[in-house]
């Protein structure tokens, strides 16, 4: 997810990709890959499950719009920009989790250290 979102920005700015703006949902076109104005943002085995997320900018708001559907429908919700990058960025990466194996059927996650 972190690298989703680093990459996306880096090719944003590389490439001089306009904004999506104030585009309205229904005239942005997810037939083919991710639009190029857009971010995907790469959730791993929840992309699998059909939940599928991409991060637009509009100015000062950016814009999260996903799919809980495989891609059906889209939903959007809109943040002050920066919201959803400094959210991804305070997750904890893989090196600084611990897997706790309870039994067979039960495994938890828990930060290192704490």
């Amino acid at each position: 997810m972190k690298e989703s979102l680093n990459d996306g920005l880096v090719r944003l700015e590389r490439e001089n990709v306009p904004e999506i703006g104030s585009t309205p949902l229904s005239k942005i076109d997810f037939s083919e890959e991710t639009p190029c104005s857009l971010i995907y943002l790469d959730f791993g085995e929840l992309s699998n499950k059909g939940f599928v997320f991409h991060l637009g900018f509009n100015g000062e708001y950016e814009r999260l719009i996903y799919s809980l559907d495989s891609e059906q429908t889209y939903q959007e919700k809109i943040y002050q920009r920066g919201t959803m990058q400094n959210l991804i960025e305070a997750i904890p990466g893989c090196d600084e989790l611990k897997s706790i194996r309870r039994n067979e059927m039960i495994s938890l996650t828990d930060i290192r250290g704490m």
